[in-house]
Parts: C-alpha cells; structure tokens; sequence
C-alpha cells in the first residue's frame, strides 16, 4: 500500500513534493498525472485568488493507497466536496497521526488544517472531489461584506452534511470537462467562487441588516398574514415561503432574524396570546368553545401549547361566562 503525506497550502511546493511522492511531475504547475501503478487519472491544483485555492481530483485507483492529510498552522478552512460513484470515508486524526474516532462519508464537509485526516479511495471506482481551500481570514472577511455569521467559526471541525442540490449541478458540470481544455484553468475559477458563494448563503446566518427592503416587505406580508389568520391551522414552512418568494430555508432564516421567532413558534405564541384573551373576556361558558375556535382539536394539544407558553394551564385563565348572560 502506498502512502502519500501532505499538508496544504496556497503555494506550489506541496503539491510538487507530492508528485515526487508518487513519482509524477507536475505539468504547467497544476496538473499530476497518476502514475500507472496506483491507477489513472488527474489531480488539479489551482491559486484562485489571494487565500483561496482549489484542489480536483478525478481518478480510479486501481491499487490501495492512503493520503494522510498532516495538520498545519497555516489557518486555513477546507471545504470538501466528493461527488465520487461512492463517498469515500474520511477519519480525522491528531496532531500525533492518531485517530479522533470521528468518520465522515458525507459528500460536504468542513475542517480546519489543524485537523488532519486520513483518506482511503475506493479502488476501481471513479474517485471525483474538489477541495476549496480558503484562509480563516478571508472567509470571515468574506462573512462581514455580506454581514453573516457562521456560527461555528471558532472551531476546527465545522461540520459535515450532504452534498446539496446547487452544489451538485456546479461539480456536475465540472466532471464532464477535462484538465487539459484551454478553458479549464478559468472555468475552474468560476466554479470555485461559485461553490464558495453557495456555501456561505446556504450555511450562514442573516442579520436582520443585510436583508434588503423588499425582502422584509415580503417577511412582514407573512407575519400580517399569520396575525390575520391565527385562528386556522399554521399554513406550513413551504405556502410561508412561496408568498415570500424565497426558499423555505431561507425564508426561516430570515424571519428568525427580523422576529426573532421561527415562524411556527411566532404562529402558535399568536395563537396563546389570543386564546389567553378569549379565557379572560368572560364570554364563554366553555374552554372546548375556546380550542374549537382556535383549531385545537382537543383540550390537551391546546393545554400543552398553553402550558409551553404560560407556564400553567388554561383552566388557570378561564373565566366562565355568567349565567343568563347573553
């Protein structure tokens, strides 16, 4: 088994010692081609832009090979992608090459070079990952022009997730494209700030500053809309997010950020602020009256959601309506 040492950065030499590693060269300073006996295939290595780079593999090893990542102080957040026939397993290990006993196969993961790793390829099987490697600086600078926050930012392993819908179509288009077209170098680019983009609007958070006008015009028609319609049942994440023209996730998001409530828990504390007047007014003789009219099919659904709000039970509110009043 042949085992390949390397730690990241943006300059050239690693990706040349690399090659040295596997006895290739490096064509043009960005491309390794697989020897024969680990397997064919290419790797890509791209500067995109000041503390921001990208790594491309496209390969079959047809040998067993290991490429251990070795942890760095160079500060630097890696945005894996592996868009491979199978996603090949990632175990993370220590500054002393021992594993942490934590094993991605996610097809989007996030760590931190100080974290180093372990990479098994499947054998004979197309092996396609693009790696984003991009400076802890830049991408809080990054996250301050847009006025976002990436709530694990302090740590060294972000997260891992599925691979999601945007993502796959910008690879997709990338894995049907060869190394060697005269357009790769800047298509590549293209991607790269593409993929970048994507991962930041879909896993950092708003504030309520950054949303533009017409964006909290459409957030406020939904919130009027849940306040004029607090008596029905919660019209649900998707209808909120088609009258607001966004996704349903982002639609969440932001109205987190301008109400401070997700909508279903901004929907149903509406609902127990009403339900807490209408126990109070004294114009009924019955809690059942009550729930009924707020779309309770039952008393305990509507005590629990009471009871979440308001700490006691709406039997504690009810003031019964007097005898012969009409």
């Amino acid at each position: 088994m042949k085992e390949l040492k390397h730690s990241y950065s943006h300059d050239i030499d690693w990706y040349h010692k690399c090659a040295k590693d596997i006895d290739a060269n490096v064509i043009n300073d960005k491309i390794i081609i697989f020897p024969p006996d680990i397997g064919s295939g290419t790797s890509y290595f791209l500067p995109v832009t000041k503390g921001v780079s990208v790594v491309v593999i496209d390969a079959i090893f047809t040998n067993d090979i290991v490429v251990k990542r070795l942890d760095s102080h160079n500060d630097l957040y890696i945005l894996h992608f592996d868009l491979s026939e199978k996603i090949n397993r990632v175990n993370l290990i220590n500054d002393s090459s021992c594993e942490l006993g934590l094993n991605v196969t996610s097809g989007f993961s996030v760590f931190h070079s100080a974290v180093g790793s372990v990479l098994q390829p499947l054998k004979n099987r197309r092996i396609f990952t693009v790696r984003i490697l991009i400076d802890r600086s830049k991408l809080i600078d990054y996250l301050i022009k847009k006025d976002k926050s990436l709530k694990n930012i302090e740590k060294r392993i972000l997260f891992y997730n599925h691979l999601n819908a945007q993502s796959k179509i910008l690879i997709n288009t990338l894995k049907v494209r060869s190394v060697f077209d005269t357009d790769f170098e800047l298509y590549l680019k293209g991607i790269t700030m593409k993929l970048l983009a994507n991962f930041i609007d879909t896993y950092t958070h708003p504030t309520k500053k950054e949303m533009r006008s017409s964006q909290k015009q459409a957030l406020r028609d939904t919130h009027d809309f849940l306040i004029k319609n607090v008596y029905g049942k919660f019209p649900g994440l998707k209808a909120l997010a088609r009258m607001s023209r966004t996704s349903e996730s982002l639609f969440k998001m932001n109205f987190k950020a301008l109400y401070d409530e997700t909508p279903y828990r901004y929907f149903i504390k509406e609902k127990m602020l009403q339900a807490s007047k209408l126990l109070k007014s004294g114009a009924f003789s019955t809690i059942r009256e009550i729930y009924i009219m707020l779309n309770f099919e039952d008393l305990s659904c509507f005590n629990a959601k009471y009871s979440e709000i308001f700490g006691r039970k709406a039997s504690a509110d009810f003031v019964k309506k007097a005898e012969g009043k009409i």
